[in-house]
């Protein structure tokens, strides 16, 4: 079995050196679907900023990104990002690392 690292790398040289439009289709799906997954180093990139601020029926609703965080004492869970940081980490703990909320099921 390969790791994800080696499926990406594979990918990559097929949609570099791929003749077939399917070919070049299932590579791209491959590093969708590995990236979708992975947890992202804080050191690589933060996530997507949530905008954190009181309901306001006069300005448009707020967004609102969930992700999973691992922090430094290796605990994972759901919080935001804001430009103020991560929220409900506390001052104890360093994020290291995060990735997005799964899709749900469809029903």
């Amino acid at each position: 079995m390969i790791s994800d690292d080696e499926a990406v790398k594979l990918a990559k040289k097929v949609l570099a050196h791929g003749d077939g439009a399917n070919f070049k289709a299932l590579a791209h799906k491959i590093i969708e679907l590995i990236e979708r997954q992975r947890w992202i180093p804080v050191s690589e990139r933060l996530p997507p900023l949530s905008d954190f601020r009181p309901n306001d029926p006069t300005r448009p609703p707020k967004t609102t990104r969930k992700i999973l965080v691992a922090v430094d004492d290796g605990r994972v869970f759901e919080t935001i990002y804001t430009g103020l940081g991560f929220a409900n980490v506390g001052r104890d703990h360093s994020v290291t690392h995060w990735m997005p909320l799964p899709q749900p099921p469809e029903q």
